[in-house]
């Protein structure tokens, strides 16, 4: 039986948290099936948790969510893995007055999409490809929603539910990510050096060094711009996602985390050159170490983004009214009236 929905109101600034505990209340009553949702997603969580992980080799654990940790934990540029879920769930309530009105009915093919998750995590676990079956929990996830409350369900939260993709860990993996842009900063780093600049830098590799040996800065696994192209894909998701409705300007915003990555980190290797330039080594290693100093660059990356939202938004408006129906003519003065 489908229970009709209502609009929840958004919760005051001084409501505290009690208000706000009461409207997600209200808003899960909206939701049909809610005990059988729960009861499979817990079956879907044990199965996961004794037999997710079958590479007892690096970690002694049956569960996904062991060896999840434990890549987690491993290495630092899978951390944020932690914060995905959660950041999920958030978008989801910013964004509820767009499936709170839905009508929630279940819909049988949704279980095809839930045996195809099955399937992946049977393979993944078969070849011991444990990232696999973390696509495959999220996947099920997804799937196990929209058996419920519907293909409109699905159809409204499948970008958010996309984020989840960077709750896999890359760990090694990422290598063939991160040497092509360490070569790529550096050498746009050196060209801007000297084009720019006109400070002479040499490039060997991913090794910057001036031509009298007053400073050498290799650039490391940890600077190639894998965290900032991370973080950027993030964020850029989260703007594309509360700020635009259709797919090709989500899309469009979510394309420019690279471009703005690397803006982000040529900016920085250039603090550092110009630093090391004036004050030598110590000057370039303090803005490396530097928090802040280093955060500067990420801000002109997502202002790139920005600004480029901007330009698309009145073309998106404008395409919008464009594809509204014309008002019928006005009839001359003095026939109004007239059959």
């Amino acid at each position: 039986m489908n229970e009709r929905p209502t609009t929840a109101s958004a919760p005051g600034g001084g409501a505290g948290w009690g208000a706000l505990g009461r409207e997600i209340a209200a808003a899960w009553r909206q939701f049909p099936g809610r005990e059988l949702f729960l009861a499979m997603v817990l079956g879907w969580v044990l199965l996961f948790q004794f037999l997710g992980n079958s590479t007892l080799g690096y970690v002694k654990t049956p569960s996904l969510f062991g060896w999840m940790v434990y890549a987690y934990e491993m290495n630092p540029d899978d951390a944020h893995g932690y914060f995905i879920p959660i950041l999920v769930l958030v978008l989801l309530w910013w964004k509820r007055g767009e499936w709170l009105p839905l009508p929630k009915r279940a819909w049988w093919p949704g279980l095809i999409v839930l045996l195809l998750a099955s399937a992946l995590h049977a393979a993944a676990f078969m070849i011991q490809q444990t990232r696999l079956s973390i696509a495959a929990f999220y996947l099920g996830l997804y799937a196990l929603t929209g058996i419920l409350w519907g293909r409109a369900w699905l159809r409204t939260v499948l970008f958010p539910f996309c984020l989840l993709v960077f709750c896999v860990p890359l760990g090694t993996l990422s290598e063939p990510i991160t040497f092509p842009l360490r070569q790529l900063a550096t050498s746009i780093t050196v060209k801007c050096a000297h084009w720019g600049l006109g400070i002479e830098v040499i490039q060997k590799g991913t090794l910057i060094f001036d031509p009298s040996g007053r400073f050498q800065y290799e650039i490391a696994a940890a600077c190639s711009g894998l965290r900032s192209l991370t973080a950027l894909f993030v964020l850029t998701w989260i703007y594309g996602f509360v700020f635009f409705k259709k797919y090709w300007q989500r899309g469009l915003i979510l394309l420019l985390a690279f471009p703005a990555a690397v803006l982000s980190n040529v900016l920085r290797l250039l603090m550092i050159v110009m630093a090391a330039q004036f004050f030598g080594q110590a000057g370039g290693n303090y803005v490396h170490d530097s928090t802040w100093l280093s955060f500067l660059p990420y801000v002109a990356g997502f202002a790139l983004v920005y600004l480029v939202g901007r330009w698309i938004e009145p073309k998106a408006q404008s395409a919008g009214q464009e594809g509204e129906a014309a008002p019928p003519p006005k009839a001359p003065a003095g026939q109004e009236g007239r059959a």
